[in-house]
């Protein structure tokens, strides 16, 4: 899981504050429950589930291969998993919507603590943003060694239609005359195309950067967004929603309190259908190799991938975060891992950030950050700062949009789109199981431009999650713990005080 806003007697978020009074109840109910190392019986661990699902995917996708099984079997051994992936595409758009609104809310209602509130999210920004710049430098460098499938996603066609209106475009007719018409009406028409290469079709870099991000950013048909998914318009309305809501007095708080009972009522639908998680990648794996034949190349494009991210962590651990901590604490990074390491372990084993969080704040308390910084930095951080997060985007979607073909529709306007939404998407993630996972398949759609398309080898990214999730929860809470003793450190340098850090 990634991260969950989760309170905790010794702090209370935000979020909890104008919250129903039965939500704590209900919240500490919802952790247990997602708490895998509170199953005794090994059949009950997710982890294992999805690893069963899995073996099993790769033996009989392999097996389909190899004996040529027809393309009806195939297609019906992967409808549960392209199921699975419609539903989850279905909750993930208004899911994000609330989970941002509600993430703005919770972090201008605390922000009375003038200089350390400024710190913290100084450092919240930073630390993301060198996160994605680090996932960028790690994927672009192995990317040379992903091989490109015949199984592509977005085929890069010859020719363009003419749209001339909603869902229709200018066919030609055998009486001579031309027409708009939808496609999907079959009245016998040939739609009117543009080859590529005719120079009306091209756009400058300007004009893409235009269009893509800037245009994207300001909607102006909200509804239209949520039909479309275009996830950063989304996003946008969401930030510029919450934060009109602050001005209004008195404050609105029955909108909220819908907001935040929606979101509860979506965390339930997606822990719903993650719960099918193994059967979907059994049908996912299987399907997808059932129509590759060389099985080689995909098993070295997952590993290539998975080496990229694996880089891309520690590098900004060990270079990123603790050069940080030396700068501002001028802390030993070998001293600082001896006191991390106890949470590290518990946040790697369990996958949970809030369940990870006691621990997180006992190791902030060991190495003497005052109780006041470390509860409003950290239970701040579980739902705002996801470093593993933000390294995960860049490397998924790239490792797709290669891997599948779909590199041609990659520009130079689509990696500073990407960057933009992996900080944004790091910053107010949905607190749900898996919730990088969830996002992948709408932001791949976003940055190539496309519309409900899912990429080929997304199963893969699904059948390793149970793994990379791990690592993203373990750099999640080192960079708190970074954060909170950064904060501390400055805080004391300027004597602020540090005991009602919430006024």
């Amino acid at each position: 899981m990634e991260r969950t806003d989760e309170s905790y007697s010794i702090a209370l978020t935000p979020r909890e504050s104008v919250g129903s009074e039965h939500s704590r109840e209900e919240k500490h109910s919802l952790l247990e429950d997602e708490n895998p190392l509170a199953s005794e019986r090994w059949y009950h661990n997710p982890s294992v589930r999805i690893l069963v699902g899995c073996v099993f995917g790769i033996v009989v996708g392999y097996l389909m291969g190899k004996y040529g099984a027809s393309k009806e079997v195939v297609s019906w051994i992967s409808l549960p998993g392209e199921l699975f992936l419609r539903a989850l595409t279905c909750v993930v758009v208004p899911l994000v919507f609330v989970n941002i609104f509600l993430s703005v809310i919770d972090m201008l209602a605390s922000g009375h603590a003038a200089k350390s509130g400024i710190y913290t999210v100084a450092f919240f920004v930073l630390t993301t943003a060198l996160a994605v710049l680090t996932s960028f430098a790690s994927v672009l460098l192995f990317k040379v060694w992903f091989s490109t499938s015949s199984t592509a996603t977005i085929s890069a066609s010859a020719e363009t239609a003419l749209p001339c209106g909603q869902d229709t475009v200018v066919q030609w007719f055998p009486n001579g005359t031309l027409l708009c018409a939808s496609l999907s009406i079959t009245s016998g028409g040939l739609p009117v195309v543009l080859p590529h290469n005719d120079t009306s079709t091209k756009s400058s870099l300007s004009q893409t950067i235009q269009d893509q991000i800037f245009r994207a950013l300001v909607p102006d048909n909200i509804v239209q967004q949520f039909i479309s998914g275009n996830y950063l318009g989304i996003m946008s309305f969401a930030i510029f929603l919450a934060v009109s809501m602050q001005k209004v007095k008195p404050r609105p708080t029955t909108f909220i309190h819908f907001c935040q009972e929606v979101n509860a009522t979506l965390l339930v639908c997606i822990r719903l259908i993650i719960d099918l998680t193994p059967i979907a990648v059994f049908s996912l794996v299987s399907g997808g190799l059932g129509t590759t034949s060389n099985l080689k190349s995909v098993l070295s494009d997952v590993g290539i991938f998975l080496v990229s991210f694996l880089a891309a962590i520690f590098i900004h651990y060990f270079v990123t975060l603790m050069g940080l901590l030396w700068l501002v604490t001028r802390r030993s990074p070998w001293e600082a891992l001896s006191t991390m390491w106890p949470a590290q372990v518990f946040a790697f084993c369990c996958a949970s950030s809030a369940a990870t969080l006691p621990e997180t704040l006992r190791c902030a308390d060991s190495v003497g950050v005052p109780k006041s910084i470390a509860s409003f930095v950290i239970t701040m951080g579980a739902t705002l700062h996801m470093n593993g997060t933000s390294i995960y985007f860049p490397c998924a979607i790239i490792y797709l949009t290669v891997s599948t073909g779909d590199e041609a529709h990659f520009t130079a306007a689509s990696f500073i789109l990407l960057g933009v939404l992996s900080m944004m998407s790091a910053i107010a993630a949905a607190p749900v199981p898996s919730a990088a996972l969830v996002l992948v398949i709408p932001m791949f759609n976003t940055v190539c431009g496309t519309t409900g398309a899912t990429p080929a080898n997304f199963s893969y990214l699904l059948a390793m999650d149970f793994l990379l999730d791990r690592f993203r929860t373990w750099l999640n809470i080192s960079g708190d713990l970074v954060v909170a003793e950064c904060v501390a450190a400055l805080a004391k340098k300027a004597k602020l005080d540090t005991v009602s850090l919430e006024g």
